[in-house]
């Protein structure tokens, strides 16, 4: 992953090896999809090709379900009856959607101090609504910084 956390869970981005120049007086530039499978939204393996907001909104709250759980998105998990494997987008919801949330906590959370049940509950749900599968039922960034400023 290009996010790194330090010592006190502070975000740290790295490599921008794909970023480029861009006239400042155009507003979007997409000329193909590209990005690590585990954190492209459904509708790029569907075909879409232009880069949008709310496909964003999805890689971040893959980005978010990678920090709770401590796994990389694009390996599988074992989850379920028989350990089917799934993705962690896909065993990370379903743990949501049955109010199992903390489930899928990464046990070095707790050794971090990420105690708070309701943080954490808040912090799994805002995952959950950025990667829902239709793009029209994801929030807004915008929405999302407020709903992350507020827990």
């Amino acid at each position: 992953s290009n996010v790194l956390l330090d010592a006190g869970f502070e975000a740290r981005i790295t490599d921008f090896g794909l970023a480029r120049r861009v006239d400042s007086s155009r507003s979007h530039v997409s000329t193909q999809v590209a990005g690590t499978l585990g954190y492209m939204p459904p509708e790029y393996r569907d075909g879409v090709t232009a880069a949008t907001a709310k496909a964003d909104a999805y890689s971040f709250g893959v980005l978010l379900f990678e920090v709770a759980a401590g796994r990389r998105p694009n390996l599988p998990v074992a989850a379920g009856e028989g350990g089917k494997e799934v993705t962690l987008v896909r065993w990370a919801r379903g743990a949501v959607e049955a109010g199992k949330g903390g489930d899928i906590l990464d046990p070095l959370m707790e050794k971090g101090g990420v105690t708070e049940e309701q943080e954490v509950k808040g912090y799994l749900d805002v995952a959950h609504r950025c990667t829902a599968d239709y793009p029209k039922d994801r929030p807004a960034m915008r929405e999302v910084v407020s709903l992350l400023n507020h827990l």
